[in-house]
């Protein structure tokens, strides 16, 4: 066998019998490039003979020329370009054998090496075939578990990475490459070898990369608490830390915490990342959403949020995956630091019901929760108004009315909050369900309502109108806010206060309930809740078969006067107030309703289908509306 006296002992064999096994060792012994003949010729000498630098290519018609001792007469003139590229070429197409039959012949005979800008690079080993060999290693290293093989390379790796520090420092003009130095440091990692790893940051002199390599030491070894103290004790308080080097490592720390239940940690983490502005790929921006979703870690998505490269929608906060552990405050200053505007976006909120007291507080204890979660007074008015609107909403869904206009009047009136409660329904979410919509809900379950609702209906239908300005929404009556007003009057043994607020929603919405067939035949019929109303609740409890009649009565005016060219007409107040006749009702106060009950009540009516009707809690309520509103009007003027 010729003697190669400059081939590299380790890379040919450590290297060769660790990637290919003792037959590729034995091949790279047998390949000798002293004959290049035309017969002898393989494919890894065609590719030098490209490689020849083409101003010598006239003159050399070999690679190299040796003596019977081992010594070459003259060096071999190469691209650097031309190597490196057949060199990726053989890696991309993971041909391993070929690489490093390549590799070990450019080691077996003096080379000088022509850069790519066509000048000599004085040195015997181009610091690029340090960075090719690096992206091989890795990827050989990453496509075997045998802990045998991946000391081998770590080993191999090592002396690479050491040798590579030498050139690099008698070569002062070439700044270390760190991508090449990671990659090294990554396949040492992969051994799990403390022991290996220091060896390698000794010759590594880079705080970043230092801080880097235990990071990602403690990450691929899972010693979790190692990493969070190096973590909080090194990196997230360095200056000198590069983005691109640690943004995937850090995602994949945030990761793990993520599943180690850590939230906190991982917030720390991303808000040093995206401070630092460290690219977060789609890939991982995608899972960390899922992973967030998953495991209701809102904070993390709202630090996402709330970053200019990544709030779009895609990443936007999902309020429905809060933490379990938060409380309705904290959930309100995180809205107060996320700067949501719930007037232009929609959230769905309603879980947040299930973090209000559920239990019967008294006044002063809703006093106390309010002044402990309230918003802050510099606030969005957005929030603000979603607060009070939530609030409202929780406490009228289970709470008597008595307690509801009691904490209203303390928030409007002692808390100064009536201009929040004017904005509610500008609320994005169920403006239909906000403010004034929410007491006419309580009020429609109250057996203490009737001159209440009242008080609130005129203020909205006579008063409001005027008093409204451009600052603030307009108020339209649904067919929602009449049925809680007229089951309002459904207390006690007479009922007939409720013909005023039918009388009130034909005139104002009974145009709305014709319909057209595919034919152009119109139909009118009550909505379904009011049919019940009609058919259950007057009819059947209270024996008032009158109601039935009049509802036919409107219903056929309308189909009379159907027009299919303006189906909007309404039935005139004149005509409507004679088909009432005797039950028509001017308006609700105390003489009416003892009036309405001498009218119409009889022994055989004398009893109360749905419970007695209490004066006195409606006129205490009364007065607190009344002073409530009272307070509505002074801000409405200003």
């Amino acid at each position: 066998m010729i003697k190669r006296g400059y081939a590299s002992q380790p890379l040919q064999a450590l290297l060769a019998k660790t990637l290919g096994g003792n037959v590729l060792a034995r091949q790279l012994d047998q390949t000798s490039v002293s004959s290049l003949t035309k017969n002898t010729a393989t494919l890894t000498d065609l590719w030098l003979r490209d490689a020849i630098y083409h101003k010598t290519r006239n003159t050399s018609t070999s690679l190299s020329s040796e003596t019977e001792s081992g010594k070459e007469n003259h060096s071999v003139v190469l691209s650097l370009k031309v190597i490196i590229r057949t060199l990726q070429k053989l890696r991309f197409v993971a041909d391993d054998n070929l690489y490093f039959i390549l590799l070990n012949k450019i080691q077996s005979v003096p080379i000088k090496w022509v850069s790519r800008t066509g000048t000599f690079i004085t040195d015997d080993k181009p610091v690029e075939l340090y960075h090719e060999l690096g992206h091989m290693l890795n990827s050989k290293a990453s496509r075997t578990e045998d802990r045998a093989d991946l000391l081998c390379l770590a080993k191999f790796t090592l002396g690479l990475l050491t040798d590579y520090s030498n050139v690099v420092k008698k070569r002062q003009k070439i700044i270390p490459n760190i991508e090449f130095m990671k990659t090294c440091i990554d396949i040492i990692i992969r051994t799990g070898s403390v022991t290996y790893l220091q060896e390698a940051l000794q010759v590594v002199d880079d705080d970043a990369l230092i801080h880097y390599s235990m990071v990602s030491f403690y990450h691929k070894t899972g010693e979790s608490l190692q990493l969070r103290a190096y973590l909080d004790e090194h990196v997230l308080i360095s200056k000198c830390i590069y983005p691109e080097l640690f943004s995937p490592l850090l995602m994949r720390c945030i990761f793990d915490f993520i599943a180690l239940d850590l939230e906190e940690e991982a917030c720390r983490i991303l808000k040093f990342s995206l401070h630092n502005n460290m690219r977060i790929s789609s890939g991982d921006l995608s899972r960390l959403n899922c992973l967030c979703q998953k495991s209701g870690m809102m904070k993390l998505r709202l630090l996402l949020a709330r970053d200019k490269k990544y709030g779009d929608a895609d990443y936007r906060v999902s309020w429905k995956t809060f933490q379990k552990e938060l409380c309705f405050s904290d959930y309100i200053k995180l809205f107060e630091e996320s700067n949501v505007n719930f007037f232009d976006e929609l959230h769905d909120m309603d879980f947040l019901q299930n973090k209000l007291p559920t239990e019967h507080m008294n006044l002063d204890g809703w006093r106390s929760f309010i002044e402990f979660t309230k918003p802050t007074p510099q606030a969005p008015d957005s929030l603000r108004a979603f607060y009070l609107n939530m609030l409202l909403t929780h406490i009228t869904s289970f709470r008597y009315l008595g307690l509801v206009t009691l904490l209203w009047k303390y928030l409007l009136v002692d808390l100064q909050m009536v201009s929040d409660f004017l904005n509610t329904p500008r609320l994005k979410e169920k403006s239909n369900n906000a403010g004034f919509h929410i007491l006419f809900n309580s009020i429609g379950k109250s057996s203490a309502a009737k001159l209440t609702g009242y008080e609130l209906f005129a203020f909205l239908k006579n008063d409001y109108p005027g008093l409204r300005s451009n600052a603030y929404p307009s108020f339209d009556f649904t067919e929602s806010d009449y049925c809680s007003l007229i089951k309002s009057t459904f207390w006690g043994s007479d009922h007939h206060a409720a013909y005023f607020y039918l009388f009130q929603y034909f005139a104002d919405m009974g145009h709305q309930l014709i319909t057209v067939d595919d034919t152009n035949t119109p139909e009118w019929k009550l909505p379904q809740k009011l049919q019940y109303i009609v058919d259950i609740e007057m009819a059947e409890k209270y024996g008032d078969q009158e109601i039935k009649g009049l509802v036919e009565l409107i219903r056929q005016w309308y189909l009379d006067n159907f027009d299919s060219h303006d189906q909007a007409t309404k039935i005139p107040e004149d005509l409507l107030r004679e088909l009432f006749g005797p039950l028509y009702v001017h308006n609700i106060n105390v003489g009416t309703l003892a009036s309405l009950d001498r009218q119409f009540s009889s022994p055989s009516k004398d009893f109360s289908p749905n419970g007695d009707y209490f004066l006195v809690a409606d006129t205490e309520n009364l007065e607190r509306l009344k002073t409530t509103l009272e307070s509505i009007k002074i801000q409405m003027l200003e």
